[in-house]
């Protein structure tokens, strides 16, 4: 009986590692992995008067023109991180999530803090206060 749980836990963790690290260029050559990506935030969309609207960050241009977005979910918000904002845009995002389309572009949805971290300087750290 150990050995089927163990062998479980195993599989398990070796999921949640198999995520390859991918170049932002090669986004849309990835849709359905899992994968890390890091680009730098051009543009950051929040719903301030909707507490349960999702906070959109793009990759790579501009909206329409982003190469990847980031739909952040309010679940990624925890005791010690905080939303993304506008202040977050020249700042570095560093996802990791499953790249799926959405209205035909690359978008990683992100609901748990493991997901997401903003690059600001040197230091990587959870989204701006």
């Amino acid at each position: 009986m150990r050995l089927p749980f163990s062998l479980f836990i195993l599989f398990i963790a070796n999921l949640s590692f198999a995520q390859k690290k991918i170049g932002l260029k090669d986004v849309s050559k990835h849709i359905g992995d899992t994968v890390r990506v890091e680009g730098k935030i051009f543009d950051a969309k929040t719903f301030p008067d909707n507490p349960k609207a999702r906070t959109l960050l793009n990759l790579g241009g501009d909206f329409p023109n982003q190469t990847l977005s980031i739909a952040v979910f309010p679940s990624y918000k925890s005791d010690v991180i905080v939303m993304p904002t506008e202040d977050n845009k020249g700042d570095i995002a560093i996802v990791i999530g499953k790249i799926e389309l959405y209205k035909g572009k690359p978008q990683i949805a992100v609901r748990t803090p493991e997901g997401l971290r903003i690059a600001s300087g040197e230091f990587i750290t959870p989204a701006k206060q």
